[in-house]
């Protein structure tokens, strides 16, 4: 019966009853990650309590390239989902310009020392990128629309997932669709231990703190 009522309803009013879906699609579109133009990175900071700490480095870890799907209705409400991929073994150590923007001083280490410190990022104590090829967050909940919004998810690494909260501020202007702000988590909910060259070396602190700047378009 109520089907026959939608239909006639639909004869009335001079509306067709197959143009809801296509409005309900409109209302929470998909969006393409332009990953070129945008900015995932974590900063990672030296630990000034341990041994020899003055040997230690704040480093910033960026992701030149990464991929993901974003379904995000303009105005709040409706369908939205989050999800960005980053492959750990594309992960970048200090790129040029990016310790400023990141907040940190100029005092970063040579390209020898950049790609020893890969190396042991990507190690089995630490991302184990053999094993676990991505640093992954899905959303479990976001609400849509634009300003400043919060996003709740998962966050996986080493293949660990826990639930944190994004806080973001976003734009959607001209098709252009833009999320910027963070979240923090630590080496120990992840399973794993900040990297310390040795047991009297310097090592990183527990914290880590991922910034984004993600651009999408229609």
């Amino acid at each position: 019966m109520n089907g026959i009522r939608l239909v006639a309803l639909a004869l009335l009013t001079g509306t067709s009853a197959v143009a809801t879906p296509a409005l309900a699609q409109d209302a929470a579109p998909s969006w393409s990650i332009d990953a070129a133009a945008s900015d995932v990175y974590v900063v990672i900071r030296n630990d000034t309590n341990a041994s020899l700490a003055r040997l230690g480095h704040d480093h910033v870890i960026y992701a030149s390239t990464f991929s993901g799907d974003i379904t995000w209705p303009e105005q709040a409400g409706g369908a939205c989902s989050v999800e960005i991929r980053v492959p750990v073994q594309k992960l970048v150590v200090d790129p040029p310009g990016l310790r400023a923007k990141a907040g940190l001083d100029d005092n970063t280490i040579d390209d020898g020392q950049k790609d020893k410190l890969k190396a042991n990022m990507w190690g089995r104590s630490q991302l184990d990128a053999e094993s676990h090829p991505d640093v992954v967050f899905r959303s479990t909940s976001c609400p849509g629309g634009v300003g400043k919004v919060e996003v709740q998810g998962t966050l996986t690494i080493r293949g660990v997932s826990k639930p944190l909260t994004a806080t973001l501020d976003v734009t959607v202007s001209d098709g252009a669709f833009r999320a910027r702000g963070g979240f923090k988590t630590t080496h120990e909910a992840h399973g794993f231990k900040p990297f310390q060259g040795s047991p009297f070396g310097p090592r990183n602190q527990e914290t880590l703190s991922f910034s984004l700047d993600v651009r999408a378009t229609r």
